[in-house]
């Protein structure tokens, strides 16, 4: 590997000292007075956003007829109703974050009342709209509006708004001409809200501009690219079968190192069984092997001869609810109240769903949140099938379980990692004691909810299990799990954290 490294800079040096430096001096010099000409003009912070889509549904020249639709919202009927898709977008030169702005992004919708809205592809930006008040995004005193929480928006990306809506007495009427609008709203510090116009001559000068760039910076850009393939690591590739089991909150961050390890090794075959932080290091307890890795929330207090164990990062957990309890932030003190053997009526009829006795993610509940090594919360116990009218305490066995059963169960309340939400959109996330389960807040100290994530080996790893685990660990694979509610130990460094992984 690093003989081919060495090769292909040895193969980029001698096209410079030949030939080639003339060319790559002049794209040199042409790259640099383009990118100060379009840094010049091109706005720091600039939200830019375009109507994808602005139609009346069900307006024909008949009032009935095969292609009518029977559009409802909640249960409400929508009568001369209409769909918008915004395509909203960060297009400056620097990323967009929540301090930038000075007034949140607004869009207004004169003639017509917002029955209801989406984001499409941006996860972050979803979950501000699930977490935020509704009141505060549709204010009651214009139902025309919708005023998006504060959010941060790298430079190059950005979503999809989707509103239906329909008309009021003073809208554009029930006529198949009409005269629908869009304004937005908003104030960004260092930048702008812009509306993207329709293309003409000075977009596709841009494009015959940026081409001609382009061309002129092939030769380069295919030697950074060469140059970068050399210096990124990729994994090692080992032929065999890995099993790695364990943690139910940690399994979704190594099925994804997993299928990456193996789209790239066509040899290997790597199985994730999330049985639950005990279950997992009994099993390699009881048979130890040396294509199995343990995984747990937190380093085990009990013997474990013959094993190996190793920190790989901090996994972030969050206290969950039912929305139907409208719920956003619980102190120390009642979250200790509630999950106690037997819940207090006084907190009020709460099903407080916690996890079994040997699970990783209830021990790190137990000694972060509620400030124990262990509770009178029962160590099994069955949820009921529905809501209860008094208080009650169970359990159950997974991280999915949990999030499925408070998903269909108004009052419920528990815990899992914070990752996990995608699929229940009946489920949020809530702060503790004002502080949110956020990477940022768990990196400063401020957020307490989380655990070392530990992994157990039957001895000093090898082959496949040593491969593996050297690219969970990697670089290239920690940046990319920035995304999840992860932090690897190599990110520690500096934090309040530091400790962590020792």
């Amino acid at each position: 590997m690093r003989s081919d490294a060495f090769d292909v800079l040895d193969g980029l040096n001698s096209a410079l000292d030949s030939k080639g430096l003339l060319t790559g001096l002049t794209v040199g010099v042409v790259t640099f007075v383009c990118g100060l000409v379009y840094g010049r003009f091109r706005k720091r912070r600039l939200l830019s956003w375009a109507v994808l889509y602005d139609e009346p549904i069900n307006r024909t020249f008949q009032d009935d007829g095969p292609d009518m639709w029977e559009i409802s919202s909640q249960g409400q009927e929508i009568d001369k109703g209409s769909l918008v898709v915004l395509d909203i977008a960060s297009a400056g030169r620097d990323d967009i974050m929540e301090s930038d702005f000075a007034l949140p992004l607004s869009f207004q919708f004169p003639g017509r009342e917002v029955v209801h809205f989406k984001v499409r592809d941006s996860e972050h930006v979803r979950r501000k709209t699930i977490e935020a008040p509704d009141e505060e995004m549709q204010p009651p005193g214009d139902r025309s509006k919708i005023v998006l929480p504060l959010f941060s928006l790298n430079r190059g990306v950005g979503f999809k708004l989707l509103v239906l809506l329909k008309e009021t007495a003073s809208g554009p009427g029930a006529s198949n001409v009409r005269g629908y609008q869009v304004v937005d709203g908003g104030t960004v510090r260092g930048g702008e809200v812009q509306q993207r116009k329709p293309r003409d001559r000075r977009y596709w000068f841009r494009v015959i501009a940026t081409g001609t760039v382009l061309l002129l910076l092939f030769g380069l850009t295919g030697g950074i690219y060469l140059a970068n393939r050399v210096i990124t690591p990729h994994p090692d590739c080992a032929i065999g079968t890995l099993t790695v089991l364990g943690s139910t909150a940690f399994a979704p961050i190594a099925n994804n190192v997993a299928n990456e390890y193996e789209n790239a090794c066509s040899g290997a075959s790597i199985t994730i069984s999330a049985v639950g932080s005990g279950s997992g290091l009994d099993d390699l307890r009881r048979r130890p092997a040396p294509g199995v890795i343990a995984m747990t929330d937190g380093e085990e207090g009990g013997n474990t001869p013959g094993l190996r164990v190793r920190p790989v990062g901090l996994v972030i957990f969050a206290v969950v609810a039912n929305k139907n309890l409208k719920l956003f932030d619980l102190s120390t003190t009642r979250l200790r109240d509630l999950f106690r053997a037997t819940p207090s009526s006084a907190n009020g009829s709460f099903v407080v769903v916690g996890r079994g006795s040997g699970s990783g993610t209830r021990r790190a509940f137990e000694q972060t949140v509620l400030g124990a090594r262990s509770t009178d919360f029962p160590a099994s116990a069955t949820c009921p099938t529905g809501s209860s009218s008094t208080p009650v305490a169970c359990t159950v066995n997974t991280t999915m379980d949990l999030l499925t059963y408070i998903e269909r169960t108004p009052n419920a309340i528990g815990y899992a990692e914070a990752d996990a939400l995608t699929y229940f959109p009946n489920v949020r996330t809530l702060s503790i004691d004002g502080t949110s389960a956020t990477r940022s807040a768990t990196l400063d100290g401020s957020y307490h909810f989380v655990a070392t994530e530990y992994l157990y080996t039957a001895g000093q790893p090898r082959g496949l299990t040593a491969n593996y685990l050297a690219f969970l660990t990697s670089d290239p694979m920690t940046a990319r799990l920035r995304d999840h509610s992860y932090v690897a130990c190599s990110e520690l460094s500096g934090t309040a954290l530091a400790g962590q992984c020792t």
